[in-house]
């Protein structure tokens, strides 16, 4: 059922894709296509024999722009069919998406979790224009998946060669997968010799992905190339919030799904209610937790542009973050304990490795925050009603495809 879902959400992009649709327009994702992504293609297509790896302008590593420079410098110098492969690379996320949550849940209420994510203008927009956001999205959906079964090595190592290759920043899913072999088949870490000896095997088989960051890293003397150093510099905390934020924006969406089931073990769990309560307060209180421009101009950000500060911080954004705490913990509650595990050491690592940069854009978390809730929600047990299940999904999925239509007709005017 989830497929003809699928072909509705391509068949129009792909459409709008093929007639170059808004090429100049001022959205996000067109301008930076335009000054950074199609600029480093170029780049890699015309130096295709010695690019200078040291310093080119993006911040990311250079795997999409040799594989986008290839195709421009061999088979075609078409920008039209240069996006036209970005916007496959975006359907094979989605239905990747699609498929891992069929597996654990009803195929109906698999098609409702996975719309908010396949209608955030998140990912629509970063699939319309040429952007290194959802191939990456794609290598992290695929570590996830793997995490939540016993890893196998090779594909790990696959995996994150690929994902460090495309955004460095998502070297974290090095960690998840470490800890996801670590557990092994057992629904709670256990200090044992065999849960060494897989995390140790594991740690060899990604070592190749966290050197080739490294050599990066040693080639640019910092964490992107020097062009770009001083536009993102610096260690910040406003990661903390904009995650909880985000969990208390979606994550009453997702709840219908396991409602019930959160009914009947909150009584028995409530220490992870109140482990949650607390984080999320703590996540609001960060430092420099407001609006600043260029690095926090969007997004939750604007609520703090146009409401008081006290002491620094905002009282909105202390709510949300408060609210997406106790998201965080109705999920530990009906999470099973191995679940559990790999997704918090997920979220937490996520978090820790977006604190490397001031630049705070809700883009780089939504995506992140919907696979998460939707890829939960259907390892919980469905209740028979599952229509029920679906409500908070759908109707956030409406919002979120109206929001990205809005911005695309504000973009287009």
């Amino acid at each position: 059922m989830w497929l003809p879902a699928m072909l509705l959400f391509f068949v129009p992009l792909a459409t709008l894709v093929l007639t170059d649709f808004n090429y100049s327009n001022p959205a996000y994702a067109a301008q930076d296509q335009r000054g950074v992504h199609l600029p480093a293609v170029e780049f890699f297509a015309n130096h295709w024999g010695q690019p200078d790896l040291r310093n080119y302008y993006s911040s990311d590593t250079p795997g999409y722009y040799f594989l986008f420079g290839a195709v421009r410098r061999w088979l075609t110098s078409s920008v039209v069919a240069l996006r036209f492969l970005n916007l496959l690379l975006t359907v094979g996320l989605i239905v990747t998406f699609a498929w891992a949550v069929t597996r654990y849940c009803p195929s109906p209420l698999a098609v409702f979790l996975a719309l908010p994510f396949m209608f955030s203008d998140s990912v629509v927009t970063r699939g319309l224009w040429l952007s290194t956001d959802n191939p990456a999205w794609w290598g992290v959906l695929a570590a996830l998946v793997l995490s939540l079964r016993t890893p196998a090595l090779l594909p790990a190592a696959l995996i994150t060669l690929g994902v460090a290759g495309v955004r460095q920043i998502h070297i974290w899913i090095v960690a998840l997968l470490i800890c996801a072999a670590f557990i092994g088949r057992r629904n709670k870490p256990r200090l044992e010799r065999a849960a060494f000896q897989r995390a140790g095997m594991m740690t060899l088989a990604i070592a190749p992905a966290v050197l080739m960051v490294g050599w990066f890293a040693f080639q640019w003397h910092g964490l992107v190339p020097p062009r770009l150093q001083s536009l993102k510099p610096g260690l910040n905390f406003a990661p903390f919030p904009m995650t909880f934020a985000l969990l208390a924006m979606f994550g009453p969406f997702f709840a219908t799904a396991f409602w019930s089931r959160l009914q009947h073990r909150w009584k028995r769990h409530r220490r992870f209610l109140a482990v949650g309560l607390v984080l999320g307060i703590v996540a609001g209180l960060a430092p420099d937790a407001y609006y600043l421009r260029y690095y926090r101009a969007n997004g939750i950000w604007l609520l703090t542009r146009y409401t008081p500060l006290y002491h620094g911080h905002s009282p909105i954004i202390l709510v949300l973050s408060t609210i997406g705490g106790l998201v965080l913990g109705a999920l530990w509650t009906v999470l099973n304990r191995r679940d559990r595990w790999i997704f918090t050491v997920a979220l937490f690592t996520f978090i820790i490795a977006q604190c490397a940069t001031l630049a705070v854009y809700e883009r780089y978390y939504e995506p992140f925050i919907l696979m998460l809730l939707a890829l939960a929600a259907s390892r919980i047990p469905t209740p028979q009603n599952w229509l029920r299940a679906a409500v908070g999904p759908a109707v956030l999925a409406v919002i979120l495809a109206c929001y990205t239509v809005w911005m695309l007709s504000q973009a287009s005017a």
